[in-house]
């Protein structure tokens, strides 16, 4: 927030919110020259609010982002860029939302994320450091959306914001890389498409591909692309990785150092293959 008022310009305002456990606090929220106002999710429902001991997984909330979201725009903010980095809670951002419902506060909104964690790993990665221990962990993984109605909705918004997410990194790193990427046309399948040549596109090994997120991502992009010029539909990133982790802790049971993925165009078709290797670097 001070890095962009240096930069930009504008004001801190405060207001008045509830920390993650629903005590008072004065939050700061940042009001730009061009209209937009900054709210950083960490000034309101922060790790750094909740003392060690203190730490909530389960009742922590987000409640006062909410708030301050709400209190930038009757500021007269016409957007709110939101930074949700570093906060104690694990509700998904429910609090916030149902404050912004009860104050009646409807503003267009941009969320700034630097993780690229699929939301259903999320309990499990990121709610240790939060203060939930194991069978907290668990809870939180298996929790239930009792609703029928509301369960679609989270459901169908969760697939489209992956894909979307998806789409959209694959296609700044195809930019950066100067590759047409996921937005180009899709390869013709009828009588005048050209033929799909035989040819080796990646191999890679893993040890641990959850740890190992940008290889995991340049294999994906590798097999989206062979399947694009053989006419077939991409995956989903999330089953993808699923696919992958699941071969990496099969093979690996079985004494494997490194598991090896390749993608291969064969006569028209892909070939997505997982082979074990040895521990110096050899194929089993």
């Amino acid at each position: 927030m001070e890095v962009l008022l240096s930069a930009l310009g504008g004001e801190i305002r405060t207001a008045t919110v509830p920390d993650p456990l629903g005590r008072p606090i004065e939050a700061p929220f940042a009001l730009l020259p061009d209209g937009s106002a900054v709210v950083e999710t960490a000034k309101a429902s922060g790790l750094g609010l909740v003392d060690e001991g203190e730490r909530d997984a389960w009742a922590a909330t987000t409640r006062g982002t909410g708030e301050l979201i709400a209190a930038a725009a009757k500021a007269g903010a016409e957007q709110v860029i939101v930074t949700v980095g570093g906060s104690a809670t694990t509700d998904g951002g429910a609090g916030a939302l149902e404050a912004l419902d009860e104050a009646g506060v409807t503003v267009p909104m941009d969320v700034l994320c630097d993780v690229r964690v699929p939301f259903e790993d999320a309990p499990r990665i990121f709610a240790p450091q939060k203060g939930a221990d194991e069978g907290m962990v668990k809870r939180l993984d298996r929790q239930h959306i009792g609703n029928y109605g509301d369960r679609f909705r989270f459901t169908t918004l969760q697939t489209r914001y992956a894909r979307f997410i998806d789409l959209w990194d694959r296609g700044l790193r195809a930019r950066e890389e100067g590759r047409p990427g996921p937005f180009r046309a899709a390869a013709k399948t009828g009588p005048e498409a050209p033929p799909v040549r035989d040819r080796i596109m990646r191999v890679t090994t893993f040890t641990d591909p959850m740890h190992e997120m940008d290889k995991l991502h340049d294999l994906y992009d590798s097999l989206a692309e062979a399947r694009r010029e053989s006419g077939q539909e991409a995956i989903p990133f999330h089953k993808f990785a699923e696919l992958v982790k699941t071969q990496v802790t099969a093979l690996k049971e079985k004494g494997s150092a490194e598991v090896a993925f390749r993608v291969a165009v064969k006569e028209g078709k892909v070939a997505f293959t997982a082979r074990a290797m040895k521990g110096d670097g050899d194929e089993e």
